[in-house]
């Protein structure tokens, strides 16, 4: 007969040959996932935004002097802020119709599926998602309630790891369909291949001459920067 898994204990199920197949292993699983989902907030219609400031501004303006800065090398850094603030949001907003994840959990779940295993301790996946270390922990939680990532703890060791459960992986791949996707439509396909070869040693340089930012603490934000992976 065919096996299918429990949507929260990944528990392997003998599925029936007719009729709807199971979705979870027994009652407790199914109690445990409507919990979650009672308590999970239902998202808004989003309401008509006005049009930002930025698209008002005539074209005709000039920018004035700034301190050590040249009006060209203003312009280049506004336009990587006015970039990131046009496709970031609809980004955001195309994953949660879709998805139900904002772009810092979606981040998570994709650090923990690039890492070897499907698993990373909670210290280093703060360091390589673009959150705040307090933020991951807050993230992980609330996936951890939907049976997409589980904690994992190992006697005689502090550390805490973070593992990517099946459902995490299957609703992370519908997730990378929506978000990527919005990546190429929205920045990818405006760029010839020249311009991601000379955009690759550029951001590698900044990155690695730029010192590192001191992140919030348990009570800060849940993010740094909300980019995405």
């Amino acid at each position: 007969m065919p096996t299918t898994t429990c949507r929260v204990c990944d528990k392997p199920i003998v599925a029936p040959n007719t009729g709807r197949p199971p979705r979870y292993c027994s009652a407790a699983c199914r109690q445990h996932a409507y919990r979650v989902r009672k308590r999970a907030p239902r998202l808004q219609p989003e309401r008509q935004r006005p049009a930002p400031c930025a698209a008002a501004t005539p074209p005709d303006i000039e920018e004035k002097d700034v301190p050590h800065l040249t009006r060209r090398e203003l312009l280049a850094w506004r336009g990587v802020l006015e970039v990131q603030t046009t496709i970031l949001p609809t980004l955001e907003r195309e994953l949660r119709e879709n998805t139900g994840l904002t772009l810092s959990e979606f981040d998570v779940l994709y650090q923990l599926w690039r890492t070897p295993e499907r698993q990373c301790r909670m210290v280093d996946l703060a360091r390589a998602v673009l959150v705040t270390p307090g933020g991951v922990t807050r993230i992980v939680t609330r996936l951890e309630e939907r049976g997409l990532v589980r904690r994992l703890t190992t006697a005689g060791r502090q550390a805490v790891t973070t593992q990517l459960t099946a459902q995490g992986q299957r609703e992370l791949d519908a997730a990378m369909d929506v978000h990527f996707q919005g990546v190429r439509r929205m920045f990818v396909q405006h760029l010839q291949r020249e311009d991601i070869d000379r955009m690759l040693p550029l951001w590698a340089h900044i990155r690695q001459s730029t010192p590192p930012s001191t992140c919030d603490g348990p009570g800060g934000p849940d993010t740094a920067t909300e980019a995405g992976a």
